[in-house]
């Protein structure tokens, strides 16, 4: 439950594929964590890829020793491309915007190699900054230059009954974002945490529950700031190799704002691999 994460070189893509993420956010259902933090890109739509954004990027990473790796890339901030102009087909560098997204991460793989005894885990920081223009919060008709932000994330399996080489356990994860300026970011503030567990039914091994909640925090700017909450709890039935289906339940309430009524929300999900 616990892997290395891969990435890419170059090419038309997005940020969010290979920053920012834990293997563990493909185990839900909702956007506010899979597969990424969605503060990221509800501040910056530019961070976002396929579906439905292209950008124009490169990044390179550089294994510091078998457990630690920095990973760096750049990207375009065309909020066009992002929001999947021509149908995701639209690949200029500027319509209106400027300068690059840049983002650098170190992730630390604990107890990754196939010889390690230990329980498997995944930790990651990252800085981001942008210097393209952003529309005001406080003032529609001005624009504001740039932002930073940092982010931190983990996951950690905590209990492997059927010793070393297992994957069948309970994986904890946490995740937190931080924007520097709340004037230009509509969620500066960000968090999450959920519990994994592969194998719970020891007849099912392959099949996984999942619970999590997450918290983002409207920027004061907003005429009604609030913040808003989710809670997903979900079970992948693995009928095989082929076939995955998922019934999942959320429950999402607001604090503050005009509308502050919960909603929930019940579904299933059918995957089919060909």
């Amino acid at each position: 439950m616990a892997e290395e994460k891969s990435h890419g070189g170059r090419g038309a893509h997005g940020s969010e594929y290979s920053f920012a993420s834990l293997p563990v956010f493909n185990n839900y259902v909702n956007y506010g964590i899979n597969p990424n933090p969605s503060s990221l890109g509800t501040n910056d739509v530019s961070f976002f890829g396929p579906p439905t954004g292209t950008e124009w990027g490169a990044q390179a990473s550089y294994t510091i020793t078998p457990a630690i790796e920095a990973v760096a890339g750049t990207f375009n901030t065309n909020t066009h491309s992002a929001n999947g102009k021509d149908h995701g087909a639209d690949f200029i560098l500027q319509e209106g915007n400027k300068g690059a997204l840049v983002i650098g991460e170190i992730d630390y793989l604990l107890n990754q190699r196939a010889s390690s005894r230990g329980r498997p885990g995944l930790y990651t920081v990252g800085l981001l900054h942008s210097n393209n223009a952003f529309a005001s919060l406080a003032n529609e008709d001005s624009e504001s230059s740039g932002y930073s932000g940092v982010y931190a994330l983990g996951q950690q399996m905590v209990y492997r009954p059927d010793g070393p080489g297992s994957s069948r356990g309970a994986t904890l994860w946490g995740a937190w974002t931080r924007s520097s300026k709340e004037v230009i970011s509509r969620m500066p503030l960000f968090w999450g945490t959920g519990l994994s567990y592969q194998g719970l039914i020891p007849a099912r091994p392959n099949d996984i529950v999942s619970a999590g909640f997450i918290d983002g925090r409207a920027s004061k700017f907003i005429p009604v700031p609030s913040s808003e909450q989710l809670f997903e709890v979900n079970y992948q039935w693995r009928h095989s190799r082929y076939m995955t289906v998922m019934p999942q339940f959320e429950y999402v309430w607001k604090k503050g704002g005009s509308n502050p009524a919960g909603t929930a929300v019940a579904g299933i999900q059918l995957a089919v691999t060909l």
